[in-house]
């Protein structure tokens, strides 16, 4: 008995492989079919990719190919017969993901995802996130919130100063000063965080290996864009902070010199040098720190993790958050100045312009999360959340309700306190900023 095979193209019947040598071949001649034994089971299969007739009928339900010859010997040119009710066997992969028992990261199944499979079939199964947490901790949030805080303390500085009043000058100043201070923690927390010293955070930025030497800029890499850019944008707080810091000691000797002293009185400048270019400096390095300010919610969204990348808003949210936790860090550190009390009102004021927007943004936030599927992670955290809501409630409760406009100088507007105290507002604000962070960041882990 020799082993068949399906008929070559061409031919219409069932025979031996075309280079057996001839004294094989006429064993079962082709297109004859045999006159004993068992009857074929139809007609002879057609030329093509149909499969035809089984060629010798067996049990029906087969799974898998009969196989004559033994797996170890020497087979030669011989083939295996295929028929036609030994169908191939069924893939053995598993079509979905089973998940473990209590574990953290248990969750319903959010929306469909195509998985390929063995056989080249699509299938479409529940999305996951197969990759492991981070396992951020306190460093990096405290770098999320002074990366908020230089770049909204800039931001709204620029705008105290090129848009404001001239009186808000000294409120602008507060300002640079804070972004500047705050800035200074970045670098530090981000190196520490990455189990670095301090001072190798120039390793992020050049590449330190042996032949390989050179800038460590990866424009596809969210975080390496981001170091970079923080390093650029370094420039604009420092020389504005120490512009400030000149004018103010200017600012000083003049008064001085003005109640009673033998030198020569120099009036304070009313406004900040430099002309078009200064206002050109100020405007990029506001640019500048805007991008700061969202980009480490960006850096969430195009992760991989739950409930980061279920929604588009992160940058956007910790935008709104980190204005207004800078206005109010502005407003609370004019209090130790009083020639920027004139600039409270206005502060307070765009704080609860800043805190609509992050109110709009968070329900936004918990409706993408909600149509994922993953918005029952974030309920471990619920008091973080409430936190970070009565950080907004009371910087909409300031603005609207504690701000009395009294007319004076022109139409400027200055602050009248009813009740609430500067100081508990601007630390309710900052505690809700810091908690809006933690929950994001913590939720997804």
């Amino acid at each position: 008995m020799h082993a068949l095979l399906r008929p070559a193209p061409g031919r219409l019947a069932t025979c031996l492989r075309q280079s057996l040598p001839d004294p094989v071949d006429p064993v079962r001649p082709a297109g004859r079919p045999p006159h004993r034994g068992r009857q074929s089971a139809g007609l002879a299969p057609l030329a093509g990719d149909h499969p035809g007739a089984a060629v010798r009928p067996r049990r029906h339900g087969l799974r898998r190919a009969e196989r004559l010859l033994p797996a170890h010997g020497q087979t030669g040119d011989l083939w295996a017969s295929e028929r036609r009710q030994c169908q191939a066997a069924h893939a053995q992969r598993r079509g979905w993901v089973p998940r473990r028992p209590r574990h953290r990261c248990d969750r319903r199944d959010r929306g469909h995802r195509r998985l390929q499979t063995a056989g080249n079939i699509v299938i479409y199964l529940a999305a996951e996130h197969f990759v492991r947490a981070p396992q951020w901790t306190w460093y990096i949030l405290g770098y999320f919130f002074f990366a908020g805080l230089t770049g909204g303390s800039y931001a709204v500085a620029t705008l105290l100063r090129l848009v404001g009043d001239p009186r808000d000058e000294p409120a602008a100043r507060v300002g640079f000063y804070a972004s500047f201070v705050a800035l200074l923690f970045c670098p530090l927390l981000l190196t520490i965080d990455l189990g670095a010293s301090w001072w190798k955070f120039w390793h992020m930025l050049i590449d330190v290996t042996p032949g390989d030497q050179g800038l460590n800029f990866k424009y596809w890499s969210p975080m390496s864009v981001g170091v970079w850019t923080l390093l650029i944008f370094a420039l604009f707080p420092t020389v504005s902070a120490l512009e400030s810091f000149v004018l103010d000691r200017r600012a000083r000797s003049a008064a001085a010199d003005s109640s009673g002293s033998r030198f020569r009185t120099v009036d304070a400048p009313a406004g900040p040098p430099g002309g078009v270019l200064g206002r050109a400096f100020n405007i990029v390095g506001g640019v500048l720190a805007l991008f700061i300010a969202s980009y480490t919610g960006v850096l969430l969204s195009v992760s991989n993790q739950p409930i980061w990348s279920d929604t588009w808003m992160l940058g956007g949210l910790f935008l709104a958050s980190g204005l207004s936790g800078s206005a109010a860090l502005i407003a609370l550190l004019t209090r130790y100045r009083p020639d920027a009390a004139f600039s409270l009102g206005r502060l307070h004021e765009a704080d609860g312009y800043f805190s609509i927007l992050e109110i709009v943004l968070l329900v936004a936030f918990f409706i993408t999360i909600g149509a994922a599927g993953s918005a029952g992670l974030t309920l471990s955290f619920l008091p973080l959340w409430l936190l970070a809501l009565v950080g907004i409630g009371a910087s909409l409760f300031v603005a609207r309700g504690h701000m009395r406009i009294r007319p004076g100088g022109g139409g400027s507007a200055v602050i009248a306190r009813a009740g609430t105290d500067t100081l508990v507002v601007s630390v309710l604000v900052l505690l809700g900023v810091l908690a809006l962070r933690a929950a994001v960041i913590f939720s997804a882990q």
